[in-house]
């Protein structure tokens, strides 16, 4: 089972660096041809065109009633409302932005940009969040003292980063001494 999950996210994570790589080819090609506003406009009109079939027959096959809120408490459909129209808002501005941008630079260079979006963690707060550590302060100078080891390599660098990829499927033994460890994985 464990297997099948891992291999199932690989191919996932590749299929949307896929989709997502294509997409800053489209991206610059449509910002030559039309303004921002009118490329995010058709780019989000295609995708409520291809998504609201979708939610509806995920909603049929799952048995729930067909509803244009999701929801038929007034009080959850206005938090939906609310939250919303501050994501659309916030996403119209973030994507305009986007796309002016690419209007200026190369698909390489904005694609480079977003990579930096990638999960980066501090092992200062794996070892908080593991519990191995009560503070950051405690796990700073155990990785100062060389008690810290990450699958079997001494860190003795306070500032090293793990991208969160290096949490996916089997994980990182962290060890902290000679007794305590924990195996932590990202789900």
């Amino acid at each position: 089972m464990q297997q099948t999950n891992s291999f199932k996210g690989i191919v996932m994570l590749l299929l949307c660096s896929f989709i997502w790589g294509t997409a800053f080819v489209a991206q610059s090609v449509g910002a030559d041809l039309l303004g921002p506003f009118s490329f995010n406009g058709i780019r989000s009109f295609l995708g409520a065109f291809f998504l609201v079939p979708c939610i509806a027959v995920i909603d049929r096959l799952s048995g729930k009633p067909l509803s244009f809120w999701g929801t038929d408490d007034s009080h959850k459909r206005g938090d939906l409302i609310t939250g919303g129209l501050c994501c659309g808002v916030l996403l119209t501005i973030a994507s305009t932005l986007q796309q002016t941008g690419i209007a200026y630079t190369s698909a390489g260079k904005a694609g480079f940009i977003t990579a930096l979006y990638i999960v980066i963690i501090p092992i200062l707060g794996l070892l908080v969040k593991s519990g191995l550590s009560a503070s950051r302060s405690e796990a700073r100078r155990s990785v100062e003292q060389g008690g810290v080891s990450v699958d079997g390599e001494k860190i003795t660098d306070v500032k090293k980063l793990y991208a969160g990829e290096a949490l996916v499927g089997d994980g990182i033994t962290l060890k902290r001494g000679k007794k305590s460890f924990k195996k932590v994985v990202m789900k």
